[in-house]
């Protein structure tokens, strides 16, 4: 979401294609939703949502401060949109999301220490 707000405010719009995805995939992201903050209770204890909390403010903080450029942004709209186009029930998606993400922010999330001393 955050670079859809962020390309759109610099002229190229890929909302059409981030809200397809969002609906083709909606059950996968929900689904995705309901283990992180499962995992995150059994984790906080007491503190119920504090983790995840925590975990979604480092998502929207890393993806919200990211570098926007017209290609950028063209590249993301076109990657959506296959991802999108692909009939192979999210296996592109998750292929797309891994390549993405260098270090799981969940592990940052969660092991500090540890995630900063990989590479």
């Amino acid at each position: 979401m955050a670079v859809s707000l962020r390309c759109n405010r610099i002229g190229v719009d890929i909302r059409d294609d981030y809200d397809h995805l969002l609906t083709k995939y909606r059950t996968h992201f929900e689904g995705a939703a309901v283990k992180l903050k499962t995992f995150f209770a059994a984790v906080d204890g007491k503190r119920a949502g504090a983790g995840y909390d925590r975990y979604s403010t480092l998502l929207a903080n890393k993806y919200g401060a990211g570098n926007t450029s017209l290609d950028n942004c063209r590249l993301f709209d076109g990657v959506t949109e296959e991802i999108v186009k692909a009939a192979d029930g999210g296996k592109v998606l998750l292929a797309v999301a891994q390549a993405m993400i260098a270090r799981s922010a969940l592990e940052a999330a969660t092991c500090p220490a540890v995630a900063s001393a990989k590479p």
